[in-house]
């Protein structure tokens, strides 16, 4: 589901001019004064290998977390952020001719604990470096519970799609 701050950029993005727009917030609930350009420079970025919402890097990554609560247009932050895995890798691809597909993220992730890792939401989120701190969530998924035994690989994608 895309969150409002998704419709906030772009709805900056179809705007003539380069001044900065309050239309997002932060996983912290601040208030980000966009620019026009963000959406493809965010896009176009390489994809940060972060487990958290960071500000350090440009781009757009997948979060992953434990919480259960139902995904809303409104959420700014996954319910339950968790950290206990190693990302693989992490890939996005952008058609470059028609299709109903607008990005598709995926990252591999391994549970490096000594326990099961149930995952159990998805958000897609973006951070600007040096503009703002945290990160902004794009959009939020709550997936059927996926348990990881130690050791155990797995990949999750994202795919923005018109439906």
């Amino acid at each position: 589901m895309l969150t409002n701050n998704s419709a906030g950029l772009i709805s900056v993005n179809l705007q003539s001019t380069s001044g900065n727009y309050v239309v997002c917030k932060t996983t912290e609930g601040k208030s980000v004064s966009a620019s026009y350009s963000w959406l493809k420079q965010l896009f176009s970025a390489l994809l940060p290998l972060k487990n958290v919402p960071s500000s350090s890097a440009t781009g757009v990554y997948l979060v992953l977390g434990t919480g259960t609560t139902p995904a809303t247009v409104a959420d700014i932050k996954l319910e339950n952020v968790t950290e206990d895995y190693e990302i693989v890798t992490q890939t996005k691809a952008i058609p470059l001719k028609f299709s109903s597909s607008m990005i598709n993220i995926t990252r591999v992730i391994q549970n490096t604990g000594n326990a099961p890792l149930t995952i159990s939401e998805v958000g897609l989120y973006a951070s600007y470096a040096n503009a703002f701190t945290g990160a902004m969530m794009l959009a939020h998924e709550v997936i059927e519970p996926v348990t990881l035994q130690p050791g155990e690989k797995h990949s999750f994608t994202m795919d923005l799609c018109v439906q």
